[in-house]
């Protein structure tokens, strides 16, 4: 069994909440035959309940983040829905450094931020096959409702732009490939991701 990815090309997961990119993710993180650590990013939103400080995001108030941004610490730095989301400048170089390949859970909006910043990466993109699976998934653990409302609305324009439903718009060449998820079994994304990385298993 090949334990480590061959290369350290960064891994670049999109997808709207309820996708079970955090899921995935813990999964990379937690089993042996993996490389990989987490790339985490900086925001201002609150913490959810089950979430913690520097495992999900680095969670900082609003007046620490505008200092960091005053300061140049951004690699790139946005706004969605409120909240301001970056990531440092050194996040994926200390990764890369340490000796592990990054992993990033990455916004669709920004992947033409990220990508670039790369000789090369690899990117997909999940999405359901009905939208009422994110409900569902949002409902079963636990989000309140006004909270799924909100990211219901924010995963149909993730996917409108993605399919370039809307004039001129669309994410589907951003990315090196994408899955559509229409169940709870994980392996043929976690297949995509062992064939790109040079996992046997």
């Amino acid at each position: 069994m090949n334990l480590k990815p061959w290369n350290n090309i960064p891994l670049l997961i999109s997808g709207p909440s309820g996708i079970g990119k955090t899921y995935i993710m813990n999964k990379l993180l937690s089993n042996n035959q993996y490389n990989f650590k987490r790339v985490m990013s900086t925001t201002t939103r609150p913490k959810r309940e089950r979430e913690s400080n520097n495992v999900e995001y680095e969670f900082v108030s609003i007046k620490e983040y505008d200092a960091m941004e005053k300061d140049d610490k951004f690699l790139i730095s946005n706004t969605f829905y409120g909240a301001k989301y970056g990531f440092r400048r050194d996040a994926f170089k200390n990764v890369s450094d340490s000796g592990f390949t990054p992993l990033a859970l990455v916004y669709i909006f920004i992947i033409d931020q990220i990508k670039p910043l790369f000789e090369s990466s690899f990117s997909i993109f999940l999405y359901p096959k009905d939208i009422n699976f994110l409900y569902y998934r949002m409902k079963k653990r636990g989000d309140k409702a006004d909270d799924i409302e909100d990211r219901m609305i924010a995963a149909k324009a993730e996917i409108e732009y993605f399919k370039g439903s809307r004039p001129n718009e669309s994410g589907y060449s951003l990315y090196d490939t994408s899955y559509e998820v229409w169940n709870d079994d994980i392996d043929p994304i976690l297949a995509i991701i062992n064939n790109k990385y040079g996992i046997s298993t």
